[in-house]
């Protein structure tokens, strides 16, 4: 689940404003599984991980990733520029089992 909640896929859990930036938080909560994050349209930058600084591979400020692994109870900031194209789009666990249970969720740029 997303904010404890399964994908509706009628209902967009986020509403982005187009070619205006955003800072979005992405938390594991535990339970020992790492969750590979996958975001449709924009990539993404890591700004901070747990708090500190991402991790070394992460670090230059200018990498960007379609996905983000986030191991138990990780914690990341990314920056998110959703331009070009306005929409319905989905962000989503990258494991192929919670994928095909619904671990995720949708986002509409407008």
């Amino acid at each position: 689940a997303i904010n404890e909640q399964f994908v509706d896929i009628d209902r967009p859990m986020a509403t982005p404003v187009a070619n205006r930036p955003e800072i979005w938080t992405l938390k594991n909560g535990g339970g020992g599984w790492v969750h590979p994050i996958h975001m449709h349209l924009d990539n993404m930058r890591i700004l901070k991980r747990n708090g500190g600084a991402p991790f070394a591979d992460e670090r230059d400020g200018v990498a960007k990733r379609d996905t983000v692994p986030l191991g138990p109870n990780d914690e990341v900031e990314v920056f998110l520029n959703f331009r070009d194209y306005p929409g319905p789009f989905v962000f989503h666990c990258h494991n192929i089992e919670h994928e095909d249970m619904a671990m995720m969720a949708r986002f509409d740029t407008v």
